[in-house]
């Protein structure tokens, strides 16, 4: 599960920042989600979870999450948020 990778990764490690990412209509996801095709409010609410969960895992370590869409022909990175433990 991807979930203990991060986990394995920070103890083993060190690391003490994170940055999480995911775009607009990212097909792997929409297979992947039980909600199928999802927006861009799913597509944050679930980054802020898992890294509200990381945190939860790995005291001390800081997580970023972004979300990529593209505007006006180019691409764009919202910070979504950032969390800390």
């Amino acid at each position: 599960q991807l979930e203990e990778q991060f986990v394995f990764m920070v103890t083993k490690t060190g690391v003490r920042r994170i940055f999480l990412f995911n775009h607009d209509d990212c097909k792997w996801y929409a297979r992947w989600s039980s909600a199928g095709n999802v927006g861009e409010v799913r597509y944050t609410e679930d980054l802020t979870a898992v890294a509200a969960n990381l945190i939860e895992k790995t005291p001390g370590v800081e997580v970023e999450c972004y979300f990529a869409k593209i505007e006006d022909g180019g691409v764009v990175f919202q910070r979504v948020g950032r969390q800390s433990g």
